[in-house]
């Protein structure tokens, strides 16, 4: 049976999106472009062999993890919002010569489906149904989908694919998965494993970069990037930050940093068309049984 949404039918075989919603989602991509100030696709980025990319589809950790990493290679220094930029760079917020100038190995930020010029990957992934929950709360902060839009038409837009330049979660987890599962340098990482255990984890991360960190490091690193600390600093640092002091003040950027939110948030038949689409992968990575 199709899921009940006002601008989305879902068969067995494909989604389709009603012209007023292709209208909606093609303003959503022009409004991010516009408020992060970058280009429709980043393949002007200088890649070395030894950069280490932090990568996955939006909202599924990834700002999390580039203070934890940030954290533990800080030798110290302490990692905020003013300066997360300079330990590991969003490629849509920076320059490549600024970039390039950046000492080596770099860790770099990205949500680019499979680009086989990034040799050393952590990948990390998050439930989509909570994925979606996310992104419809940073759209909304972005300016990037009214304040009072239907989270029904955001998920619309999340199944079909039209509300950025990085494909449906399907199709950029997906494409990661196929290109380099099981290879060396590619490391998946569980947004719900970090929350269970962010100290173990961290240390898995930092093996994979060969980084050196004693469970001090990695304790002090964990510490230092607490969600709640993350959103203190988010309200006191906005102005120090390209996106955070042109999106909106009233929602977070750093929001409830848990798992499971999609169970009070989704209506059941929008989670239901969420597992239809991309039950399989979804399964691979244990979220559906």
């Amino acid at each position: 049976m199709s899921p009940n949404f006002p601008y989305c039918s879902l068969d067995r075989n494909s989604l389709t999106v009603d012209a007023k919603l292709r209208g909606i989602f093609g303003r959503t991509r022009m409004a991010f472009n516009f408020v992060l100030g970058r280009q429709s696709m980043r393949k002007d980025v200088t890649a070395y062999d030894d950069d280490v990319w932090i990568v996955s589809y939006p909202r599924s950790g990834n700002t999390w993890t580039r203070f934890l990493i940030a954290n533990l290679i800080s030798r110290g220094e302490t990692v905020d919002w003013s300066n997360i930029e300079r330990y590991v760079p969003d490629i849509y917020l920076n320059h490549d010569p600024q970039m390039r100038a950046l000492s080596r190995p770099r860790y770099l930020k990205s949500h680019e489906p499979y680009r086989p010029e990034y040799r050393r990957v952590i990948f990390i992934v998050r439930d989509p149904r909570d994925v979606a929950v996310s992104y419809f709360h940073f759209a909304r902060k972005s300016n990037a989908f009214p304040v009072d839009g239907k989270i029904s038409d955001f998920v619309a837009g999340f199944l079909s694919g039209g509300i950025d330049q990085y494909g449906t979660w399907g199709e950029n987890v997906g494409s990661w998965l196929g290109a380099r599962r099981g290879t060396p340098d590619f490391t998946i990482v569980r947004y719900e494993d970090l929350l269970q255990q962010a100290e173990a984890e961290l240390t898995r991360i930092a093996q994979t970069m060969q980084l050196h960190a004693d469970n001090g490091h990695v304790h002090r690193a964990v510490e230092q990037s607490q969600a709640e600390r993350l959103r203190v600093l988010e309200q006191s640092q906005r102005v120090r930050h390209k996106f955070l002091k042109s999106s909106r003040t009233d929602i977070p950027f750093v929001r409830a940093a848990n798992s499971g939110q999609w169970q009070t948030e989704l209506a059941p038949e929008a989670a239901l068309a969420i597992e239809a689409a991309w039950g399989h992968l979804m399964r691979e990575l244990r979220y559906l049984s």
